[in-house]
């Protein structure tokens, strides 16, 4: 399937080379953060993006799009932010949050929706949470890097 010719060989070699470094890259500008970046959201696009885009911008990021997942595979102490979508099948993000809290109550967090947030019943609830904390579908990468790192740094 692969042909033989040397300069096949190194298309390949260059790319598996390429990735790694891409990767220690990104690691090296992690100190500038506090834990890693959880990204919890039903579409794989807007997974892909957000986590693609942080990760260029020197994060380190876990994505799922399923939310039963991501909470069987969460630690405490990993993590410093959130990214969660609101409106997802088996458990919504505030749903998550809650449960996530029960296992690390310091993590903070960012809720995603492409609808309308009925702010008032959801302050009653958490009232820690300010509008900032939540983020509307579309978001220019640009944005969502700039909040990020307000929340990060």
């Amino acid at each position: 399937m692969f042909a033989k010719s040397h300069n096949n060989a190194n298309l390949v070699d260059s790319r598996v080379v390429n990735k790694p470094m891409l990767k220690q890259k990104s690691n090296k500008t992690k100190s500038k953060t506090d834990g890693k970046i959880l990204i919890v959201d039903d579409e794989p696009d807007i997974t892909e993006s957000f986590g693609l885009a942080l990760e260029d911008s020197g994060f380190e990021v876990d994505k799922y799009n399923d939310p039963a997942i991501a909470l069987a595979s969460f630690k405490p102490n990993v993590y410093g932010l959130l990214i969660l979508d609101i409106k997802m099948p088996k458990i919504d993000g505030f749903e998550l949050y809650d449960k996530i809290q029960k296992i690390d109550n310091k993590v903070k967090v960012f809720f995603i929706s492409a609808f309308d947030i009925d702010r008032a019943s959801i302050s009653k609830k958490y009232s820690d949470l300010k509008i900032e904390n939540f983020l509307p579908k579309p978001i220019q990468i640009a944005e969502l890097i700039k909040r990020v790192e307000e929340q990060m740094t």
